[in-house]
């Protein structure tokens, strides 16, 4: 699927509610229940290449694109070390939809194809 990712569309699993205050709300159990660590990065990852790989978010804050690519995704699942750092991948598109920026720094490998670090 590529293309914008927008909210109300059908990106996000039945569980997770949509809120009128702005806040993005996630239940962990997104991915079901009883599942251990290895299964539940298997079962996101499957779930964000599937639904939004390729997809571009526009931050609401400063109308920056944001390309969420498969290599991104990986990048992120790698880091995680809890279920609780697992669960919020399922609203990636909303999560930096909705981010503010706080501050931006050059890439301190001066790498070209790296604009900044937002």
């Amino acid at each position: 699927m590529a293309g914008e990712a927008h909210c109300g569309d059908p990106l996000k699993p039945p569980s997770q509610k949509e809120s009128d205050d702005g806040v993005v709300r996630i239940s962990g159990k997104e991915f079901g229940e009883g599942l251990d660590f290895k299964q539940l990065r298997a079962m996101a990852k499957k779930y964000a290449v599937e639904h939004f790989a390729g997809t571009t978010v526009i931050i609401e804050s400063t109308g920056n694109p944001v390309r969420i690519s498969v290599s991104s995704i990986k990048h992120t699942l790698s880091f995680a070390r809890s279920q609780e750092d697992i669960y919020p991948v399922v609203a990636m598109p909303k999560l930096l939809r909705r981010s503010m920026k706080i501050g931006e720094e050059t890439d301190k490998y001066g790498r070209h194809n790296i604009k900044s670090i937002e």
